[in-house]
């Protein structure tokens, strides 16, 4: 089982965010997913917050 810690996470995260930019940049993200899937990522943003004053 592959082990987490603070820098996996921000970077798998960084470019989960770089490839969302990237497919909304080229049009393929519509309006109403781009609203909920940037929540999303707010969300998930302030949970590995919490989650790495843990580690």
């Amino acid at each position: 089982m592959p082990s987490v810690n603070k820098q996996s996470l921000r970077e798998e995260f960084t470019a989960l965010k770089d490839r969302f930019g990237q497919l909304c940049t080229d049009g393929k993200v519509g309006a109403e997913s781009r609203a909920l899937i940037e929540a999303l990522l707010m969300l998930l943003q302030v949970l590995m917050a919490v989650f790495m004053e843990k580690l």
